[in-house]
């Protein structure tokens, strides 16, 4: 029972530390992808592993590993042979993000009695409406009004992209999406009472401030797993589906004009062949060692050393835009597709868990898809294993209706 306690108090801890940039740091570097620190949240995420790694353990022991967990399992034992061959301080980061992921996702997937479902998401909500509440404050006095250092501000039109406390507006906006699509399905299964229905709403509202063609399509991908039930009549999901599509649009209806400006400045085809680039100028990279790749958490140290060696073969000091490619740049093409495998086997179970699951395995997709940060940015492998969470768990969601 005391075990229990301690778990459930690290989860909370690791979800409510998670938008924070507080970082003791091990190595210092002005590009944030070469920086190695420790943050608040990885502290509670090391007692989340402490305790997933005995229960792992014990799965395998007993031959109680599914389809989906021998695959984790695989692409961790890939990712850790490719940093044994190729080890750095910054692939040691990536690894213990990657088990502090796992960890996080475990722990919401064992929630069990009514207490610790209670305490989850009401640590989830707080958590989520305070983000919204300071990229609220952010857009209307146009600062980004952190103490601590923070990332270059943004400007969309007479707006500027609010990052909350997050790394960035991009990050936010994925954490949004994941918030409030894990919001949604407890409202959902309690009968969308009003409380829970504004909580979806403004756990989601920082995409409409977003600025950004990823969030916009990853919310209209989250709304579609719900529109069939609400067009069949299902009154919780026609409520909650409104909620959302309310906390979403509404600001982004109040802030049109950062959209148009922030299209214009950078139109869809030209972003694309940015991404393009960003893959190609890696080619080299992968093509050295295709079977282990670069090592975890290297391509930026690598293109560094590419640039110097070789004056204009590198463009931009940036890992690709696209984590399965990514991924398989730096552990591997095996590694790239066991990844990919993995990303499948989770939308399988989703799918079949059904929409509520569904909204939330497909809200982070395009970011997956057209992104780098859920592989690099200090949140974005303890997101990925929110997003994870939010995708499979069952038992958060099985309140009665109210």
């Amino acid at each position: 029972m005391r075990s229990r306690r301690i778990r459930s108090l690290a989860l909370v801890l690791a979800i409510v530390l998670l938008p924070s940039l507080a970082r003791l740091s091990l190595v210092a570097d002005e590009h944030p992808y070469y920086s190695v620190g420790i943050g608040l949240a990885d502290v509670a995420a090391a007692v989340l592993l402490a305790f997933a790694i005995p229960a792992v353990a014990r799965r395998i022991a007993e031959r109680r590993i599914d389809a989906l967990g021998t695959t984790a399992l695989a692409f961790g034992a890939i990712a850790l042979l490719s940093f044994a061959l190729h080890p750095s301080p910054q692939g040691a980061q990536t690894l213990f993000r990657l088990a502090s992921a796992v960890a996080i996702a475990i722990a919401i997937l064992d929630v069990q009695g009514a207490r610790e479902r209670r305490l989850l998401l009401f640590a989830v909500a707080i958590t989520a409406v305070t983000q919204t509440l300071l990229a609220i404050a952010q857009v209307a006095v146009g600062d980004l009004l952190v103490a601590y250092e923070h990332p270059p501000v943004i400007k969309a039109g007479p707006f500027i992209r609010p990052a909350g406390s997050l790394p960035n507006g991009f990050v936010l906006a994925g954490y949004a999406l994941v918030t409030s699509a894990l919001l949604a399905a407890p409202a959902i299964a309690s009968g969308a009472g009003a409380v829970r229905s504004v909580l979806v709403a403004l756990a989601a509202a920082p995409v409409g401030l977003s600025f950004s063609r990823a969030a916009a399509l990853g919310a209209a991908l989250a709304a579609a797993p719900l529109a069939p039930g609400a067009l069949r009549g299902a009154r919780a999901q026609r409520i909650v589906l409104a909620a959302f599509l309310i906390g979403v649009g509404l600001p982004a209806l109040v802030t049109r004009e950062g959209w148009l400006a922030r299209s214009d400045e950078y139109p869809a085809l030209a972003s694309a062949d940015r991404r393009l680039e960003l893959i190609v100028q890696t080619l080299p990279l992968l093509a050295r060692d295709p079977l282990l790749g670069i090592g975890p958490g290297n391509t930026v140290a690598e293109l560094r050393e590419r640039k110097a060696r070789e004056p204009g073969s590198v463009d931009l000091i940036q890992p690709p835009h696209d984590v399965p490619y990514l991924i398989a740049l730096e552990t591997g093409i095996p590694g790239g597709l066991v990844a990919s495998a993995l990303l499948v086997l989770i939308g399988l179970r989703a799918w079949r868990l059904g929409p509520e699951r569904m909204m939330a395995f497909l809200a982070l997709l395009p970011y997956l898809a057209l992104d780098n940060y859920p592989w690099t940015a200090a949140t974005g492998l303890p997101l990925l294993g929110l997003w994870a969470g939010a995708s499979l768990a069952t038992r958060v969601t099985d309140d009665p209706p109210a």
